[in-house]
Formats: C-alpha cells, sequence, structure tokens
C-alpha cells in the first residue's frame, strides 16, 4: 500500500449501538487488514466543521475535504506498516453517497440490527458518564492544526461537562437533521428510536445506487449467532484471508446474549412510543413485530 493513492478502504455504515466494533474487529483480524480502533468523525467532516449535522451531501465533498480524507487513511495505513483500512464512523451512515465521492473504490459493509435492541442500547449509553479512557486513542492520532475548530468544540463539551458534573449526554451519536429539536421535545426513548430510523432510512435510500458488487448488508443476528459463517461470507466479498486470531477471537468474544435484551428493558410504555418510529425500517429490514 505505500505510495498508493487508492486506499481501497473497508467501510462499515451502521448506525450506532449496531455492533459496529464488534463487526471492524473482526474484519480487522484477517491478512492485510488494518484497523482505525475509534469513530473518526472529524476527518470524515473535514471541511464540514460548521455544518449544523452529520447528513452531509456530494457537493460538500470538495477537493480539500477528498484530499485530506484519503491522505489520513493512507498515513494510517503507513503508521501501521501497511495495509487495507476498516473504519466504522458511524456518522457515515447519514451520507453514504458523501463517502462515496471520497472513496469510489471502497468495499461498503452495511451493518443492520433490530431497533428495539439498538434502542435499549443507545438509551443506555446517552446516560454514560464520561469515559475519560476513551479519548487516549482519538488524542493519539487527532490532526491537530487541521482539525483545530473541531477540537475546540469537543475539548468544550468535555470540559463543560466535567464542570457541571453531567453524567447523561446533551447529544450523542449520530446528529441527524433536527436532532436538538427532538431532544427538546421528545422522550430520551423516542429520540433513539428516530436517531436509529433516520440513519437506517438514509443509508438504505443511498446504498440503493451503489452497484451490488461493492456493498454487501450484515446482520447484527447473524454475526453473533453464526459467527464464522458470517465472517467467512464477509471474508469472500472482501477477498481476504482469514486467521487463526480471527477465529480465535470469535470463540473468546463473541456472545448472543445481547439479542433481544429490549424484552427486558423497555417497557410496555415505552415501546408503545417507539414503535411508530421504528415500524417502518423494521418492517423492511424483516424484523418480526
Amino acid at each position: 500500500m505505500s505510495g498508493s493513492t487508492k486506499p481501497d478502504p473497508v467501510i462499515i455504515i451502521a448506525a450506532a449501538r449496531t455492533g459496529s466494533k464488534l463487526l471492524r474487529r473482526i474484519v480487522a483480524l484477517h491478512c492485510g487488514m488494518v484497523e482505525i480502533p475509534h469513530d473518526i468523525n472529524y476527518v470524515w467532516r473535514h471541511d464540514s466543521r460548521r455544518c449544523a449535522d452529520d447528513a452531509l451531501t456530494v457537493g460538500d465533498a470538495g477537493p480539500e475535504t477528498r484530499r485530506f480524507v484519503r491522505e489520513y487513511f493512507t498515513r494510517y495505513a503507513r503508521r501501521a506498516g501497511g495495509g487495507r483500512v476498516v473504519e466504522k464512523t458511524v456518522g457515515n451512515s447519514l451520507r453514504v453517497a458523501y463517502v462515496r465521492s471520497i472513496f469510489p473504490e471502497a468495499r461498503l459493509i452495511h451493518l443492520v440490527r433490530d431497533g428495539r435492541d439498538v434502542v435499549a442500547s443507545a438509551y443506555r449509553q446517552w446516560q454514560a458518564p464520561l469515559r475519560w479512557r476513551e479519548l487516549w486513542p482519538k488524542i493519539q492520532t487527532f490532526p491537530w492544526w487541521s482539525a483545530r475548530l473541531y477540537a475546540g468544540r469537543y475539548a468544550g463539551h468535555y470540559l463543560g461537562r466535567w464542570l457541571r458534573r453531567e453524567r447523561g449526554l446533551r447529544s450523542w451519536g449520530p446528529v441527524y437533521p433536527g436532532i436538538a429539536a427532538d431532544v427538546r421535545d421528545l422522550s430520551l426513548h423516542e429520540v433513539c428510536a428516530r436517531q436509529w430510523s433516520t440513519c437506517v432510512a438514509a443509508s438504505r435510500r443511498d446504498l440503493q445506487v451503489v452497484p451490488r458488487e461493492l456493498w454487501l448488508q450484515v446482520r447484527y443476528e447473524d454475526l453473533v449467532r453464526q459467527p464464522i459463517a458470517t465472517a467467512d461470507r464477509l471474508a469472500r466479498f472482501l477477498s481476504l484471508e482469514a486467521t487463526r486470531d480471527r477465529d480465535r477471537f470469535i470463540a473468546e468474544s463473541v456472545r448472543v446474549g445481547s439479542v433481544g435484551k429490549w424484552r427486558d428493558e423497555l417497557t410496555n410504555a415505552e415501546l408503545a412510543r417507539v414503535m411508530p418510529l421504528l415500524e417502518p425500517q423494521q418492517t423492511v429490514l424483516g424484523y418480526a413485530k
């Protein structure tokens, strides 16, 4: 890959809390893969940091943005000793066409999950305390000079939360159009539901015009129930070679316990609120009521 102007990455398109970290790790454990171990929204939004949301369009990807993002991927791979990058920033679920305008050669994996489980998981994440240790990998690779505006906002957000001793988040995950009003006017469960449904609808819309040989849809439930078979399917699609490390990781780390947890975590009243928001995409994706 050294010196290449065509990084040929693998980009996971997934709404938040759909298992994208697990999928990224499994893909990364194939021969010749390099993993960016954290979301890099600050890279993808290099020249669009003043945009109010993550739903960027092809028109937002100017020459400077394309150059910057592609060079970031290439430099990252070189620092890791060479290879093909796999990346999974969840904001990309709102802007597949934008991503494709930067990496037309990329292979895309569309990861989907039962929206009810996503709502239950995202609800917990919105209320999670600050995790300072998770910032360190981002700090090490953050393009400080070129993304100084984003860095200032990001640092200010975390410092403000720390000073106010806030436990929950004012905003978390993909910033879909209208999220600020929804946070103000809806219950948090409804915000989580709309976040998932908006991301899934946007991804599906944009993927309809992508050549089928360039993208593959994977269900989270298949990934955890039939992990080796699903990983082998991914390897064939991506022309990758499996490794013992991959199969060892799957044996030690992949569990099915998170499937269907919404039954224990969502009350009937909460389900009644979120299902009207979830059902259109749930139905299209084939998830039972």
